[in-house]
């Protein structure tokens, strides 16, 4: 008899966080976290996030009374650093894994809490991604270029998003964490204006109707939110807009657990990063999703929302084009996009859908 996992379940799902704490110091409650889940911790991020959280964090695991040890770390986040992090956490004695900072640092704290089977708590930086909440990281090889997106079979165990923290982040990762976000209902799609409940198991329309959702509002209220934040100012658009690229993007993520919740976007930035992870070193995730995303539009045959999403990312500042994420658009590294992303997991195999594909990549050049 063959062996099932979960993994063959279509039915199983991860939802993300076992808790999710979004207020003004959040991260008070670090001590209270840890203690409710272990003993010991290892907290772990890039040194402009230790340094910003540093002297908050070791006043709440000490007022807790939690030993803790600091494991900063610097480039990609690899399978490497994230068995390192194990090791250090293993030989120092710590059961829970705390990570801080951007999504590489929250990933790398995710990856190394799965390595150990141990709870992990995410304190976000910013709100560019949905690290922080789903319960996926991924990796990267030491020179930068992507490597693969582990799913972890365990929820991440709290999320502490700090406002104090939210309301300090620059603009652009804001920014590009809208785009990010908005991805999701679109890709979904994935060569269809919409989905019928008839056609797809429920969990992936509810995924659907939370993503649309998501790109509704975002598409409303994100470009006053960044405004907001430009100018300082907390207000509902700015609180919201944290809520829904962490908490509610990262819901989703999870609830499909990749399966169809990523396609044309995600997949140009696989490639992206995979054979123009220098010429790309400086832009950030959300920003070459944002320049797949229109190619997204056009491979969904829905050509009357470039224009709209075009002008709305060009108000939000983000990338519109190949050209504008430092890649050469060339017919031979158009050619090299193409392959790779046809050949991705999510990717219809049939003529008509790869000719598209080819037309989608053309309109980003």
């Amino acid at each position: 008899m063959a062996v099932i996992t979960t993994a063959d379940v279509q039915g199983e799902n991860t939802f993300g966080a076992g808790r999710y704490w979004q207020m003004p110091n959040a991260l008070d409650l670090i001590g209270a976290e840890v203690r409710r889940l272990g003993t010991k911790a290892c907290v772990t991020g890039g040194e402009t996030a230790l340094a910003l959280t540093r002297e908050r964090l070791s006043s709440g695991l000490d007022a807790a009374g939690i030993p803790w040890v600091e494991e900063r770390y610097s480039g990609p986040t690899s399978a490497a650093k994230a068995a390192a992090v194990a090791s250090v956490a293993t030989e120092k004695g710590c059961d829970v894994i705390v990570g801080v900072g951007g999504g590489r640092a929250l990933d790398l704290a995710k990856a190394a809490a799965a390595l150990l089977g141990a709870p992990v708590i995410t304190v976000p930086a910013s709100a560019a991604t949905c690290a922080a909440y789903a319960p996926l990281s991924v990796l990267y090889h030491e020179n930068g270029a992507y490597d693969h997106c582990v799913w972890h079979e365990r929820e991440v165990d709290a999320v502490l998003v700090d406002m104090e923290i939210q309301s300090a982040q620059p603009p652009r990762l804001m920014a590009s964490g809208i785009l990010d976000a908005m991805a999701k209902y679109l890709e979904i799609s994935n060569g269809r204006a919409e989905l019928n409940l008839q056609d797809v198991p429920i969990a992936m329309h509810s995924a659907h109707s939370f993503a649309r959702y998501t790109y509704e509002a975002l598409e409303r209220y994100g470009y006053r939110a960044v405004q907001d934040l430009k100018e300082g100012r907390r207000t509902k658009p700015l609180e919201d807009t944290v809520f829904l690229n962490i908490a509610l993007t990262g819901m989703i993520s999870g609830i499909t657990k990749g399966r169809g919740q990523t396609s044309v976007a995600h997949a140009l930035y696989n490639a992206v990063r995979t054979h123009f992870y220098l010429e790309s070193r400086n832009f950030l995730h959300g920003e070459i999703v944002a320049v797949g995303l229109l190619s997204q539009l056009f491979y969904n045959e829905d050509e009357a929302r470039l224009p709209v999403l075009r002008d709305y990312m060009r108000r939000l500042g983000m990338p519109c084009s190949l050209e504008e994420i430092g890649i050469r658009p060339s017919e031979k590294n158009l050619e090299v996009l193409y392959r790779d992303i046809c050949q991705q997991q999510f990717m219809v195999q049939d003529e008509a859908r790869l000719t598209r594909l080819k037309a989608a990549l053309n309109l980003i050049r």
